[in-house]
């Protein structure tokens, strides 16, 4: 099927994506993203990979329950230092990149099939 990316590698940037934007980014939890290591790291258990990335989808949850209505419309610089028109615009931009992996994932197991 020419896929360059295994279901557990797109978890794992995932995983590091929420945590990077929504961790570090909105509740200022310190985490520091290796972004190389989301597509190297190497010998992860399936259950880790996936525990890893439910407890990312927690903190997006936490995140995005914690955002001051007021903030919303207001710029967003992300930990990298990106600029956005608003926060809104940020979310959806992240809410689109997830989707896309999704769907990756999503094909690379019909491949599989």
């Amino acid at each position: 099927c020419g896929i360059p990316n295994s279901i557990g590698t797109l978890s794992r940037h995932l995983t590091g994506n929420l945590n990077h934007y929504f961790g570090a980014g909105i509740l200022n939890n310190g985490y520091v993203r290796d972004r190389d290591s989301e597509f190297t790291e190497a010998g992860l258990s399936k259950a880790e990979t996936i525990s890893d990335l439910r407890d990312a989808v927690r903190v997006t949850k936490e995140a995005v329950g914690a955002i001051d209505e007021a903030r919303i419309d207001e710029p967003h610089r992300s930990p990298c230092g990106q600029e956005y028109e608003s926060l809104a615009y940020h979310i959806i931009r992240l809410a689109t990149h997830l989707a896309l992996h999704c769907g990756q994932a999503d094909y690379a197991q019909r491949c599989v099939r």
